[in-house]
Order: C-alpha cells, then sequence, then structure tokens
C-alpha cells in the first residue's frame, strides 16, 4: 500500500487548512501580482497611427534638442561693422600717421644737418661771429687767374707718325719733304711728326686721304695749344686773339686751295696781316723777350703763308699751297713758344 503523503494541517480561525495548499494559494497569489494583463482595446480607432504628426513631433523634439546643443555657453561679442574703404585707399588714420612721421623725420634731418654745418664752419664748441662790413661801390678785385686770360687754339693735325728720338723722325720727316710735302717736328712726350694742317675734320681727312693715295701713312687728330697768359694791358690779349683769328682763316684758305676752289678772301687776309705785324711790333717790347721773338716770328710766317698762296693764285701751281701749309705749320710752333712764355709760372 502507497503510503499517503503526510500533510500538516493548521487552523485558523477555526478554519483547517493544509500547509501545502496555503503554499500554493500564496504562490498563485504573487503570480496575479507579476503579471500585468494587456487586455485588448476596444476602440479601433485609436490602433491607427498618423506618421505625419508622428514625424513632426520627431524633427520637433530634434531641433529643441540640437538648438540647446549648439547654445554657446558664454555669450558672444557682436562684431563692429567696419567701414568699406575702396581699393587703393589708405585709412585717414593710417594717413595722417605717415604724414606726422615724415614730418618728424624731416625737422630733426634738418635739426641733424643743420648743427653739422655750424659745427663745421664755427668750430667746436665755437659760435659764430658777425661782421659787418660797409657797403661799397668799388667793384671786387678780380683774380690774375681769370677765363679772359686763357688762350686757346685748337686745330686739326695730319700726323705721320710718332717717335722716340730725333733722327728716327728727321728720317721720316725726309721722306715727306723729298717728295714736296711739309713737315715739322712737334716735341712733346714724343717726337710727333706733323704734316699739314686744317681747321675742321672734314677737312683734315681730305687731307689724310691725299697723303695715303701718295703712299704715306698719315692719320689725323686735334691738337690745342692752351695756357694761362699774363698781360698787363688788354690790347696786348686782343692782339693774341686777333693773330689767332687770322691763322685759322689762313688754314681754312688752304686746303680750300687744295682742294680746287677759290680763294676768295685772301687779299683782305693779306692786309689785316700787314696791320697785326705793325701793331705787334710796338707792342711786344714790353714783352719777355723769349715771348716777343716768337710773336714776330709767328706774324712772319702768316705774312709767308698769304704769300704762297697769292703765288698759287698767280700760277696755279700746287706746290705754292703746300710751302704755305709749311708756313703755317712753322706758326703753329712759334705760337705754342709765345703762349708757354707768357703763362704764369
Amino acid at each position: 500500500m502507497e503510503k499517503k503523503d503526510r500533510q500538516i494541517s493548521i487552523k485558523i480561525n477555526g478554519e483547517e487548512k493544509t500547509l501545502e495548499k496555503a503554499a500554493k494559494q500564496e504562490a498563485a497569489a504573487a503570480e496575479e501580482e507579476e503579471f500585468q494583463w494587456v487586455l485588448p482595446d476596444d476602440d479601433p480607432d485609436t490602433k491607427v497611427v498618423n506618421f505625419q504628426d508622428y514625424q513632426m513631433e520627431k524633427q520637433k523634439a530634434v531641433t529643441e534638442w540640437e538648438k540647446a546643443e549648439r547654445r554657446p555657453l558664454l555669450p558672444l561679442k557682436r562684431k563692429k561693422k567696419r567701414k568699406f574703404v575702396g581699393a587703393g585707399q589708405a585709412p585717414v588714420f593710417s594717413i595722417h600717421k605717415k604724414l606726422f612721421i615724415s614730418i618728424g623725420s624731416a625737422i630733426i634731418v634738418g635739426a641733424i644737418f643743420g648743427f653739422m654745418l655750424l659745427m663745421l664752419f664755427t668750430g667746436d664748441g665755437e659760435v659764430a661771429r658777425t661782421t659787418e662790413t660797409p657797403l661799397t661801390d668799388k667793384p671786387a678785385p678780380v683774380s690774375a687767374t681769370t677765363a679772359a686770360n686763357v688762350f686757346t687754339l685748337d686745330v686739326q693735325v695730319v700726323q705721320g707718325g710718332a717717335y722716340t728720338s730725333d733722327k728716327s723722325a728727321q728720317s721720316y720727316a725726309d721722306s715727306f719733304t723729298v717728295l714736296g710735302y711739309p713737315a715739322i717736328i712737334e716735341n712733346a712726350e714724343k717726337k710727333y711728326l706733323f704734316v699739314a694742317l686744317a681747321n675742321s675734320v672734314e677737312e683734315r681727312n681730305v687731307l689724310v686721304n691725299h697723303f695715303k693715295n701718295s703712299g704715306k701713312d698719315a692719320f689725323g687728330k686735334e691738337w690745342s695749344v692752351k695756357g694761362n697768359i699774363q698781360l698787363a694791358k688788354k690790347e696786348d690779349q686782343k692782339l693774341l686773339k686777333e693773330s689767332k683769328g687770322l691763322f685759322q682763316e689762313l688754314i681754312g684758305m688752304n686746303v680750300l686751295g687744295l682742294r680746287g676752289e677759290p680763294l676768295e678772301k685772301l687779299g683782305e687776309t693779306t692786309g689785316e696781316i700787314t696791320a697785326l705785324k705793325q701793331k705787334i711790333e710796338t707792342a711786344t717790347k714790353e714783352w719777355p723777350a723769349s715771348s716777343s721773338e716768337s710773336m714776330g716770328k709767328f706774324v712772319d710766317e702768316l705774312e709767308q703763308a698769304a704769300a704762297n698762296m697769292q703765288k698759287y693764285e698767280e700760277t696755279n701751281d700746287a706746290s705754292h699751297l703746300w710751302s704755305g701749309q709749311q708756313n703755317l705749320l712753322n706758326g703753329l710752333i712759334e705760337i705754342e713758344a709765345v703762349v708757354h712764355g707768357l703763362a704764369k709760372k
């Protein structure tokens, strides 16, 4: 026989209950409390969801959240609007600043420069003293070295060469004179051989080509006679200036003859040379002896050159023109001696 399960019974308020049954009842009551029953909704309309409203509510919630996230924690400073400045225009403040800087720099530099000049002319720490001088009508004394006392003669020369010794220079000079051409030796830094004179580069080139066609080496250059002369009388200075002018006139007429052109002013120039010679004889008596002698020889060479050109006019023989060139070359040497003798030491 199977044994009956033992049960414990308890009487509560006169009612007898078994312990197993009571336990089951308590368990059932606990389960009922934990389980939530979901009952069906009798209203069918509540089951339909409006999707558009749902989306709008959701979007509104997101927007509110983003605004809250993006809102700065501290208040922001609002930037002030700047006035527009056109292209190439500087702000007014910048222009005024540059202007003040420029003025200030100019004042500082001027003050420094003025102080330097003051120290230069007054000495270290000394104050410049001004002295009043009475005004007079007398002109200021003219310095002995003035432009009026400077004698200058520029000519174009045809040169046959330059040599280091008199012997070699004379040897080549003879090769010109044997052909009837003029030649002189100019003693300068070297021994220069001059064979003709002209007033312009064009005239000089004509003579250079003539010598080259004759088989002689020649080239042209400018030659200057210059010196600061010392003469007590203005009349003597005028005589030198007049002599230079007649010398250049004869050079120009001689080249015209060599080019086959007529010598139209030869007679007038010859008369002027004669008058100059008379003046020179009187004026040079007070000159230094060497200068007086060289001046006399210079005028004689001018006179001889005019005479040779006159012979050319009469005979149409070009050899007289070359003889006239020789006189002019000799005159160049003499006028150099005059200027050097009158030059201030």
